[in-house]
C-alpha cells in the first residue's frame, strides 16, 4: 500500500510506512486539463462540477467498492502545484536510479 494511510476494503495490508519505508509515497491520480489559453472556458467552470461530483455519495461508493477514495484538490492552483512537485519530484528519482524510458 503506496498510499499514506491504509484503506478500508484491505484493512490488514500495512503502509509502505508501517513496512519501513517511511519516505516512500506513491498514488495514482485523474484528472482533466487543458490548454493556458482556455483555461477561463474549461477549468474555471468545470472544477465546481468536478468537485460536486466526486463528493457525491454515490459516486464516493462506487470508487470504495473499487478499492479507491475520492480525493480533490481545493482548487485549480493547488492541483496545479501538485502536478508540478510530483514532476519533478519523479523525475529527480528517475534520473537518481538512472532509469530509462526503454
Amino acid at each position: 500500500m503506496t498510499s499514506p494511510k491504509r484503506i478500508e476494503s484491505l484493512p490488514n495490508v500495512p503502509t509502505v510506512h508501517e513496512a519501513g519505508y517511511p519516505d516512500l509515497a506513491a498514488s495514482s491520480c485523474r484528472a482533466s486539463s487543458c490548454r493556458p489559453e482556455r483555461r477561463a472556458q474549461f477549468v474555471d467552470r468545470l472544477f465546481p462540477v468536478i468537485q460536486q461530483v466526486m463528493k457525491d455519495p454515490d459516486v464516493m461508493a462506487r470508487l470504495k467498492n473499487g478499492g479507491a477514495e475520492a480525493v480533490t484538490s481545493e482548487s485549480p492552483v493547488a492541483f496545479a502545484s501538485y502536478v508540478a512537485a510530483e514532476t519533478e519530484r519523479w523525475a529527480r528519482i528517475a534520473k537518481e536510479a538512472n532509469a530509462t524510458p526503454d
